[in-house]
């Protein structure tokens, strides 16, 4: 993002630490979006959700791609949805 945009996401590798870090962790589910979040602006959105072949396999495929390369270890997991708490006051950190 920051070839596209500077400002975007200046600090954003910091806030996953940080959040687990400052709070403890009762959900997490990583979402991949690692290739199709940076290739979403070149796909053709008309052709979305009305049942064009080509186009759905091509998406389907992205997401198998990047699917296997998160599970694989190849690529990191761009997206993480957390459910967090603040920890209780005096309870001990198992990081």
């Amino acid at each position: 993002m920051l070839a596209s945009d500077p400002s975007e996401a200046v600090r954003s590798a910091e806030v996953y630490p940080l959040v687990k870090k400052h709070f403890e962790v009762r959900y997490e589910r990583f979402y991949n979006g690692t290739l199709l979040h940076q290739l979403h602006p070149l796909l053709n959105s008309e052709l979305a959700n009305r049942g064009q072949r080509d186009f759905d396999s091509i998406v389907k495929l992205i997401l198998l791609m990047e699917d296997l390369l998160i599970k694989g270890g190849v690529l990191p997991s761009d997206f993480v949805f957390l459910i967090c708490q603040k920890p209780m006051p005096g309870a001990r950190r198992s990081d």
